[in-house]
C-alpha cells in the first residue's frame, strides 16, 4: 500500500540534521550529459529518476534507483524518426509509482518537432512509444511537467505539460488517462517567457511560473480548477539580468534566468505557501554585464527567493540566499518543498570555492521556518568543476527532488576534462526508509 510518512516521521524530519551521503555518478555514460531533470516517488521515497540530454547519442539518457540512489540503472530513450535528438527533458512520478518524461524531439537542422511524452511503469528501465502532445514544428520550447500525485485532490494524477514559443505564449495541454491521450494545447500567456516551471498544491491548484526577459519581471500564473482556466499572470519581481546571466564559470553559452516555484503541500504550518526562486546580476550590476562575462564583483550573480500566502496573488520583496561569499556567483538554482515536513530546500552552482568565478560546486541551502531564517549551505559535490573548455557547459539548468526528508540534486559535472556526467548529491534529514 501507498502512504504518507506518519506523525513521527514528520516531527523527527523537523528536527533532524542535515546528513552528507556524498554525491555519485549516476550517469557512467560516454560522451557529454547536461540538463538534467530528477523526480522522487513521494510514497516511495527510496525510488528516484533522473533524465538528461544525451548529447553524442542524441536519445535522453534516463537513470533510476530504487535504493536511494546508491545504485542506478541506464536507459536511453529512442529518438523518433525525423529527430536528431531529444531535448529539455523532463520527469516526474504519479501517486501508482508511474513515471512520465516529456521531451522536445529537434532534426539536425535544430528544429523543435513539437512535444512528446513517454511512460514508464517500472521506474524509468523501460518506456512506452511516446505519445505526441502538440505538433508546431518549429515553434514549440522548454517545456515543464508536473502530475498531481496528492490523495485528497480533486484532479488526482492529471499529468500537466507547459511550454513556450519563443516568439511569444506558453501553452498548456493535461491528461487524465495516464498519458495515452492529451487536451488540445491552449494559449494560456501571451508575453514572451523564458525558464518555465509548474507547481500543484495538495487541492489540484496549478502555479505556471516563466522569467519575462522582455519586461524584466518574473512572473506566476494560477489555475483553480485543474488547467481549465487560468488567471492572468501576476508580475512578481523586477529581474535586472533580462534573459541571460554570464558568469565565467558559463559564459559561453550564458546561462538562462530561470524560473523555479515551489509549494508547501504539508500539514504545517505553511501548507500552501508558494516559492519562487531565480538567479540575476547582484544589486548594483552595471547595464553591460550582460554579455561581456565581467570578472567584475558588481557583476556577480545571486539566487532571489520571493513567496506568497494568498495563492500566488501578492508576492513578499524577493531576498537573497545569505551566506553568500563576495565576489562569487550562484545561479542554476532550483526549489522544492518536501512534503513531508513543509521544509524548504534550493540547490545552486557556487563559485566560492575559485576566485577566479571559474570552478563550480554545488550547494544545498534549507529553510525549516519558511523562508525567513536559512541553515548554513551544504556542499553536495565532493570535486569542483569546470566546465569552460565546453561549449555546451552546463546546459541551461539541474534538479532537485526532496520527499520524507530526503534531498536528491541533480547537475551536469566536469571535475574531469570534458566529462560532462551527470551526477546526483544526496542529503538525508532523517533515515531513509
Amino acid at each position: 500500500m501507498r502512504f504518507l510518512v506518519s506523525l513521527s516521521v514528520l516531527v523527527a524530519a523537523q528536527t533532524a540534521g542535515p546528513v552528507n551521503r556524498g554525491d555519485v555518478n549516476a550517469s557512467l555514460w560516454p560522451g557529454v550529459q547536461g540538463e538534467v531533470s530528477i523526480a522522487i516517488d513521494r510514497f516511495e521515497p527510496r525510488r528516484v529518476l533522473a533524465a538528461a540530454m544525451n548529447l553524442n547519442e542524441g536519445g535522453i539518457l534516463t537513470m533510476a534507483s530504487d535504493d536511494a540512489g546508491e545504485t542506478w540503472s541506464r536507459t536511453v530513450l529512442p529518438v523518433p524518426g525525423g529527430a536528431a535528438w531529444h531535448a529539455d527533458p523532463m520527469v516526474a512520478f504519479d501517486s501508482k509509482g508511474r513515471v512520465y518524461l516529456a521531451v522536445i524531439p529537434v532534426t539536425r537542422d535544430n528544429t523543435a518537432l513539437g512535444i512528446e511524452l513517454a511512460r514508464s511503469h517500472d521506474g524509468g528501465r523501460t518506456w512506452s512509444p511516446p505519445v505526441r502532445i502538440s505538433k508546431a514544428t518549429g515553434r514549440d520550447d522548454k517545456l515543464a511537467l508536473a502530475v498531481d500525485d496528492a490523495p485528497r485532490s480533486r484532479f488526482r494524477d492529471r499529468i500537466h505539460v507547459a511550454w513556450k514559443w519563443p516568439s511569444g505564449g506558453i501553452f498548456y495541454s493535461f491528461s487524465d488517462d495516464g498519458g495515452s491521450h492529451f487536451s488540445r494545447p491552449k494559449l494560456i500567456e501571451v508575453e514572451t517567457v523564458s525558464g518555465i516551471d509548474l507547481a500543484v498544491n495538495e487541492e489540484g491548484e496549478l502555479y505556471v511560473a516563466a522569467s519575462d526577459g522582455e519586461k524584466r519581471v518574473m512572473r506566476v500564473m494560477r489555475s483553480t480548477d485543474g488547467g481549465a482556466s487560468f488567471l492572468p499572470s501576476v508580475p512578481v519581481a523586477p529581474v535586472r539580468a533580462e534573459w541571460y546571466t554570464s558568469q565565467p564559470s558559463h559564459c559561453r553559452r550564458l546561462s538562462i534566468v530561470h524560473a523555479s516555484i515551489a509549494v508547501d503541500r504539508s500539514e504545517g504550518p505553511n501548507r500552501g505557501t508558494l516559492y519562487l526562486t531565480w538567479a540575476d546580476f547582484a544589486a548594483g550590476a552595471s547595464a553591460n554585464c550582460g554579455d561581456a562575462c565581467n570578472p567584475e564583483t558588481a557583476c556577480t550573480t545571486e539566487v532571489f527567493v520571493s513567496r506568497s500566502s494568498d495563492g500566488g496573488q501578492t508576492w513578499s520583496a524577493p531576498a537573497t540566499l545569505p551566506e553568500q561569499l563576495p565576489g562569487s556567483d550562484r545561479y542554476f538554482q532550483w526549489s522544492r518543498v518536501d512534503p513531508s515536513t513543509g521544509d524548504l530546500y534550493v540547490a545552486y552552482k557556487d563559485s566560492r570555492l575559485d576566485p577566479r568565478r571559474i570552478a563550480t560546486d554545488v550547494y544545498l541551502s534549507r529553510s525549516t521556518d519558511g523562508g525567513s531564517t536559512w541553515e548554513p549551505p551544504l556542499r553536495l559535490s565532493s570535486a569542483s568543476s569546470d566546465a569552460s573548455g565546453s561549449s555546451f557547459q552546463y546546459g541551461d539548468y539541474q534538479g532537485l527532488a526532496v520527499s520524507d526528508g530526503q534531498v536528491y540534486a541533480a547537475w551536469s559535472d566536469y571535475r574531469a576534462p570534458d566529462d560532462g556526467e551527470i551526477y546526483v548529491g544526496r542529503a538525508s534529514f532523517t533515515p531513509p526508509r
